[in-house]
């Protein structure tokens, strides 16, 4: 008898822990999808440096190239442009999203940003990665070493000179705001020339080269 109500009690408590173990809650499952990859691609490119009409070019040329061409005076210049990227898209730019640099393809594995606003793709140039720094009118573009821009040649293009075009040079430190008139630049020899994107500025008016700036670049 008392083995019986031993198997009888044993039972109970088996079935009572069954029920409790079927009741308890269950835990809520998380449907939120994992967040998609973003691509980051460059703003659309100003296409009006190809034939510029009013516009200051970070630009190239020898002396060399400033000439005399049906009777009129023009120079050669090699146009140079940077990719610009909206503010927000580089600013929501998380690990496994994808940046499009020159036509190549970043994978983000890190991310960081200084008090500047610069910030660190991968750890920057010097580890495969990127810097990106804030442009005006809501952008970021990216720099290399010594924070230059990261210049790319757009086009060829042969423009007419005004005769009276001045080239304010400040590429020497020691005899800055030396003014040179157009014929006196021609006269510099295409060896001791050093006109690049990252010092010149070439000022058009009207499709005409009328001014020409040239910056200390260490």
């Amino acid at each position: 008898m008392k083995k019986a109500r031993s198997l009888a009690l044993a039972l109970c408590m088996l079935a009572l822990a069954l029920s409790a173990c079927g009741t308890q809650p269950q835990q809520p499952q998380d449907d939120t999808p994992p967040a998609e990859a973003k691509r980051v691609e460059p703003l659309p490119a100003d296409e009006g440096l190809s034939n510029p009409t009013d516009a200051t070019l970070a630009a190239s040329f020898l002396p060399s190239g400033i000439r005399e061409e049906d009777g009129k005076l023009v120079m050669d210049l090699t146009v140079y442009d940077y990719e610009l990227f909206d503010s927000v898209d580089v600013s929501n730019l998380a690990e496994g999203d994808t940046l499009v640099v020159n036509g190549k393809d970043i994978t983000v594995t890190s991310r960081e940003v200084s008090d500047d606003g610069l910030i660190t793709i991968n750890g920057g140039l010097e580890t495969g990665g990127v810097w990106l720094a804030p442009g005006d009118g809501g952008t970021y573009y990216i720099i290399g070493m010594d924070d230059i821009k990261d210049y790319h040649e757009v086009a060829s293009v042969t423009l007419p000179v005004d005769p009276n075009c001045i080239l304010t040079d400040n590429s020497d430190l020691d005899n800055p705001d030396q003014q040179l008139s157009i014929t006196e630049v021609q006269k510099i020899s295409d060896e001791d020339a050093h006109f690049v994107p990252y010092n010149t500025q070439v000022l058009v008016e009207g499709g005409t080269v009328t001014a020409i700036t040239r910056s200390y670049m260490p």
